[in-house]
């Protein structure tokens, strides 16, 4: 079953929302960005819900021993890096025991090339643009992604909406996906009926495709 991610939660209502209507992956940005939160901000929103575990801290280009003192006293396990980080940041902050998603944003087929150099259990496909580290709402040319296979776990993002989720999955089929402001009325405010058919569309082709694989 494809995983499902929503990201740039800002309110407790959101979030709530997101896990009542199935959601795997809760984001908090701390970058610059219309969705960024602070270490406040997350905790009053974490404490909303003290049983969901699966919190992701988004960071682009921060300092390590920031992070690591951050998500730390957070309790935050799951790091989403969409910055120049290398490797050996990557490295050193799993050796630290967080879990690392690696974000690539993705032009063209060379977009790909420097995937293999990054050991992480988690990567993320995004659009590229040369304005903003991610969150743009448009979509990457996902037939890219054709053909292709990695040694980590896929998370899918860039542009994803509940109509495109078909032609998305068609084309490549990932861990998971992440979306944010295809839930939003406006950046950092997510709309629940939104949710619910963002994530209806991802498990309406999980089922299509569990029963074509049964009678495949």
């Amino acid at each position: 079953m494809i995983k499902v991610k929503i990201c740039g939660i800002t309110r407790p209502e959101d979030a709530n929302a997101a896990v009542d209507e199935g959601a795997d992956y809760l984001g908090f940005v701390f970058a610059p960005s219309p969705r960024q939160v602070d270490e406040k901000q997350a905790r009053l929103i974490m404490d909303s819900m003290p049983g969901f575990k699966n919190w992701v801290g988004v960071f682009v280009n921060a300092d390590r021993f920031d992070v690591v003192k951050l998500c730390s006293s957070l309790r935050i396990s799951f790091l989403q890096l969409h910055g120049n980080e290398t490797p050996e940041e990557c490295f050193f902050l799993q050796r630290e025991g967080f879990q690392v998603i690696k974000a690539h944003c993705i032009q063209n087929a060379a977009s790909f090339d420097d995937v293999s150099k990054y050991e992480t259990p988690y990567i993320l496909f995004d659009s590229y643009s040369k304005h903003r580290e991610g969150g743009t709402g448009k979509a990457f040319d996902w037939n890219l992604l054709k053909g292709r296979s990695f040694n980590s776990r896929v998370f899918l993002s860039g542009g994803l909406k509940s109509g495109l989720m078909p032609d998305a999955l068609c084309v490549y089929v990932p861990y998971a996906v992440d979306i944010s402001s295809g839930v939003e009325d406006c950046p950092g405010q997510k709309n629940p009926a939104k949710i619910r058919e963002f994530i209806r569309s991802v498990r309406k082709f999980d089922t299509k495709k569990s029963e074509s694989q049964r009678h495949g």
